[in-house]
C-alpha cells in the first residue's frame, strides 16, 4: 500500500521517507543508491528514473527531491526499489496528490478545508443531544485502493461504541447520497452516552471513524 502525501503543485519537495529491511521489522539504514533505484510516474503516463538521480541519508531515514518539474501533475507515483540482488530494502511506494494550483488534484485545497470546518461548525454547534434521535450525519467513504476517491454505490454498514465500550451494531438507518456521501440517522439508543464513535464499513472502501460529543 502507498503512504499518502499532500503537496503543492509544481514546487521542489523534499520527500521523507522510511526504507524497512528484508525482515519487514528493521528499518534498513546505509541503502546505497544506485541509479534506476527511484522511478517517477506523472499522472499515468509511464515510469522514468528521477531526474536528480540520488536519494539522501537522512541517518534512519531517507529522503529525495523532487524538482518542481515533477510536481507539475494532479498525481505523482514514487516507486523506491532495490535493483541489487539479493535485495536490501523492501519496495516503497509513495502516491502524492497536488494541490493549491488550477491544474493540482485538488486546486482549492485550504478554501475547501476552511469550508468544510466552517460548514461543520455551523451545523452541530453545540452537540447532537444525548439519548435523542439524530438524523442527517454525513460522511465520506473512500476507496480502499488510493484512499482518496469517493465510492459509490455501496452497501454500507455501521458500528458503534458508547463511552468507550465495545463495537456493536447501530440501530439507526443508513443510506447514500451521492457522490461517495452517505448519510446515517441514529435511533436514541445509537445516542445514549457522552462520547460516541461510529465505525462505517463496506466492501471496497476503507473504514470511517466519526466520533460525536453529545449534550445534555
Amino acid at each position: 500500500m502507498a503512504d499518502i502525501v499532500y503537496a503543492e503543485y509544481g514546487v521542489e519537495l523534499k520527500l521523507p521517507f522510511e526504507l524497512y529491511s528484508t525482515n519487514g521489522v528493521d528499518f534498513a539504514t546505509g541503502a546505497v543508491y544506485v541509479t534506476g533505484d527511484i522511478k517517477i510516474d506523472e499522472d499515468g503516463e509511464g515510469e522514468a528514473n528521477h531526474i536528480n538521480d540520488a536519494m539522501t541519508d537522512e541517518g534512519t531515514g531517507y529522503s529525495v527531491t523532487l524538482t518542481s518539474t515533477e510536481m507539475q501533475s494532479k498525481k505523482i507515483m514514487v516507486y523506491i526499489a532495490d535493483q541489487t540482488g539479493p535485495k536490501v530494502w523492501m519496495d516503497k511506494a509513495i502516491c502524492i496528490y497536488t494541490i493549491n494550483h488550477a491544474s493540482a488534484h485538488i486546486p482549492n485545497f485550504w478554501a475547501d478545508v476552511q469550508e468544510w470546518l466552517s460548514v461543520a461548525a455551523s451545523v452541530y454547534p453545540e452537540g447532537p443531544k444525548k439519548n435523542e434521535v439524530f438524523n442527517n450525519l454525513g460522511f465520506v467513504m473512500r476507496s480502499s485502493v488510493d484512499h482518496i476517491e469517493p465510492k459509490t454505490s455501496l452497501s454500507v454498514s455501521g458500528e458503534r461504541s458508547i463511552d468507550g465500550d465495545s463495537f456493536v451494531a447501530v440501530v439507526g438507518a443508513l443510506g447514500e447520497i451521492g457522490n461517495g456521501v452517505y448519510q446515517f440517522d441514529g435511533d436514541s439508543s445509537d445516542m445514549n452516552g457522552d462520547l460516541i464513535t461510529f465505525r462505517f464499513y463496506a466492501s471496497g472502501a476503507d473504514d470511517t471513524f466519526v466520533t460525536i460529543k453529545t449534550t445534555a
